[in-house]
């Protein structure tokens, strides 16, 4: 097995815990959730957003287990079935349809790449007083997620979506339709292993531009800039 896919997945097991505990907090001074967020990703051709539908099914479920709700928020800007539909609207569809209140969903079109992402969510966290978000990604992004947050001054709990996870953190939701979805996210084989050689390359970037320069710049050429993204503004993050 490669190092890097051991590594993810020992990361992943060890959020499992560490996420059960802020949400049940059972000691003093550890804080609760105040935030969840679903980290974005482009869909690849063909192959639909099943993994960005599969981390909004998974915060749905966090989402309704909190026992003060939170804002769900997603700021993916890419274009998917149409334009003008932003990757944030199929996760705002996916929390809708799953129970999520309409309120606590902020869904805001902003971003083409993790770095941009972060500075997005870091905004949107700061103008509602809020500092403890789960953040939920898949497996192979969990390193840089967790990198890029540290790096902007927010330390966020991470968690890698995975049925494994899923099964673990929410037992009795196993035959439910959101946990197939999350089935239906995973990834395996050599689309696992590009993707985790993609994320080496990035954090490799990271680390010799850690204000994130060069991945905005490639991530404007190669996956087309933010000009044109739907700017989804009218909804607030709820105060704190």
């Amino acid at each position: 097995m490669s190092p890097l896919l051991g590594d993810d997945h020992q990361a992943a097991g060890r959020t499992s815990t560490d996420c059960r505990a802020l949400i049940n907090p059972t000691a003093e001074n550890n804080p609760m959730v105040d935030a969840i967020v679903v980290m974005a990703k482009k869909p690849r051709r063909h192959d639909g957003p099943r993994e960005l539908v599969a981390r909004a099914a998974l915060g749905a479920l966090f989402w309704h287990r909190l026992p003060q709700k939170a804002p769900v928020i997603c700021v993916e800007g890419h274009d998917l079935d149409e334009p003008g539909r932003s990757g944030a609207d199929v996760v705002k569809d996916v929390l809708l349809q799953a129970g999520v209140s309409d309120e606590w969903i902020v869904a805001r079109a902003l971003s083409n790449c993790t770095a941009r992402e972060v500075a997005a969510i870091r905004a949107v966290l700061q103008e509602s007083g809020r500092h403890n978000p789960l953040v939920i990604t898949h497996p192979y992004h969990v390193r840089r997620t967790k990198r890029y947050f540290a790096a902007a001054g927010m330390p966020a709990r991470v968690v890698g979506c995975s049925a494994e996870f899923a099964r673990e953190e929410f037992a009795g939701q196993t035959g439910s339709a959101w946990f197939q979805l999350i089935e239906h996210g995973e990834i395996r084989g050599p689309r696992y292993v590009q993707e985790l050689l993609t994320e080496a390359v990035l954090s490799l970037l990271h680390t010799l531009d850690p204000q994130g320069r060069i991945e905005r710049y490639l991530a404007d050429r190669l996956r087309g800039g933010v000009d044109g993204l739907q700017q989804c503004q009218e909804r607030t993050c709820p105060k704190k």
